[in-house]
């Protein structure tokens, strides 16, 4: 499988660093220093992996988030500065980065970070669990994904494991569920989620003739108006 490596940074250290690993391991690279210059290449059509800086200016990071949305084969990772708050993370997580990593990172791991995007499992989402319409909208597909095993009962751990993802990665997009549903615990949103399939289930009130009746086919004698 084909990939490429972006790299939309403008600290010469990191850049410097990164250079050198993917020269020395035959990686396909591409460096940015600003979103501007980013966002004006066109796109690969072949797998990539993006790693950004959180601290582009003008919104850099969220530019070349949105920029990547719109495909369907590049996973970003933001690169955040020494000490970055949790609620920083969880904004880059909600904003569609796939993981965060944190400066100065090793060699090790940015390679284990593009090993995981070649060989990235699939978590198949049971029928049963599927995302009603408006929660889909609103979650991303790993949170969607972290959302169904959740409601399965899975531990984080094993949600980690089972999507190849750090245990600190389920708990950022926990919180991203959490806050996207505006909801405080998974409880409420496991709850949430059951109120809404249940609604969507639910035969709809239909009005004819000034009579309301609920669901069903009725003739002739069999109609019945709903009470109420």
């Amino acid at each position: 499988m084909q990939i490429m490596v972006n790299v939309v940074d403008n600290d010469d250290s990191a850049v410097e660093m990164l250079t050198s690993l993917f020269k020395r391991h035959e990686v396909r690279y591409r460096f940015f220093n600003s979103a501007q210059d980013f966002l004006s290449t066109p796109a690969s059509n072949i797998a990539s992996v993006t790693f950004i800086s959180d601290d582009l200016p003008a919104d850099g990071m969220q530019l070349v988030l949105d920029r990547l949305k719109l495909g369907t084969t590049a996973s970003a990772i933001v690169m955040t500065c020494p000490g970055v708050t949790p609620s920083r993370i969880v904004q880059a997580i909600k904003a569609g980065a796939e993981d965060v990593l944190e400066k100065p990172f090793s060699s090790d791991q940015v390679l284990a970070i593009i090993n995981r995007v070649l060989s990235s499992p699939t978590v198949v989402i049971h029928p049963a669990h599927a995302m009603p319409t408006r929660m889909a909208n609103e979650l991303t597909f790993e949170e969607q994904q972290i959302l169904s095993l959740m409601e399965q009962g899975v531990a984080i751990k094993q949600i980690a494991s089972r999507m190849d993802i750090s245990v600190r990665t389920v708990h950022y997009r926990k919180a991203s569920i959490l806050e996207k549903t505006s909801c405080n615990t998974c409880t409420e949103v496991i709850a949430k989620l059951s109120a809404m399939r249940s609604h969507a289930t639910r035969p709809a009130n239909i009005q004819t003739e000034g009579v309301f009746y609920t669901g069903g086919m009725t003739t002739g004698s069999d109609f019945q108006p709903a009470s109420g």
